[in-house]
Formats: C-alpha cells, sequence, structure tokens
C-alpha cells in the first residue's frame, strides 16, 4: 500500500471512532514514534567506543560488578 492509501484509510477509520477512542489512538502513534527517536539516539552512539575500551569496560564489570558481598546486607 502506498503512503497516501494508508493515510486516507486511517483518517477514514479515525472518523468512526468516537473522542475518547481518537485519543487512544494518538497515545499509540505518539508511543510508536516515541520509540522510533530512541532507536535513532541509541544509533547515534553506535560505535562511538573503540573495541579496546568495550573490552577494558566489559573487564571491570566482569570482575567488579558481579561480584556479591554477602557482608553488605
Amino acid at each position: 500500500m502506498q503512503n497516501k492509501v494508508i493515510s486516507k484509510e486511517i483518517k477514514k477509520s479515525l472518523k468512526a471512532l468516537n473522542r475518547n477512542d481518537q485519543k487512544k489512538v494518538l497515545e499509540y502513534i505518539r508511543a510508536l514514534l516515541k520509540n522510533k527517536k530512541q532507536n535513532v539516539d541509541f544509533l547515534n552512539y553506535y560505535g562511538s567506543i573503540d573495541k579496546q575500551d568495550a573490552e577494558s569496560i566489559k573487564n571491570f564489570i566482569e570482575k567488579g560488578c558481579e561480584k556479591i558481598d554477602h557482608d553488605e546486607w
């Protein structure tokens, strides 16, 4: 389907909904757009840490963050 056909069908369907359901559709659309933006934001950082630094961070996490200090609680 082409964008125009989809847009036309969405508009037609929205008119058939009551105001409350139209608000739900709008919230859903906003949620979809927000998720898309978050994915794009993440991709901006992809590759910004070189392999050596990533390995160093991984090792630090494995050595320090995965240990449980039973006396701490």
